[in-house]
């Protein structure tokens, strides 16, 4: 039962760390966000952000890996998203992909 409890949290903490950071990027890109704002975002420390994600490009690859997972599979990987809310978001990570290349 602890050990269920342990991967819960660390599954939320890993979702709330990507949640920050998908906002982060989207508003200043991603050069303009470090892995402290994204820790102060998701209420975590840097530690944490860092025992998930070894560096800022794993966190954005994540994002990246999860929107190509939903559509392929068509469903929605946050439970609360929508699929108007999914299109939008997914606007603004291109946005974000497009300031790594300058």
């Amino acid at each position: 039962m602890k050990k269920r409890r342990q991967i819960d949290r660390a599954k939320r903490s890993r979702a709330q760390i990507l949640a920050a950071a998908l906002k982060l990027f989207s508003r200043v890109g991603y050069h303009g966000t470090s892995l402290r704002d994204i820790a102060r975002a998701a209420k975590a420390s840097t530690g944490n952000v860092y025992h998930h994600f070894p560096d800022k490009e794993a966190i954005f690859t994540a994002l990246i890996e999860g929107y190509l997972e939903v559509g392929f599979s068509k469903f929605v990987v946050r439970p609360m998203a929508t699929p108007s809310s999914w299109r939008a978001e997914l606007e603004e990570l291109a946005g974000a992909v497009g300031d790594l290349q300058t």
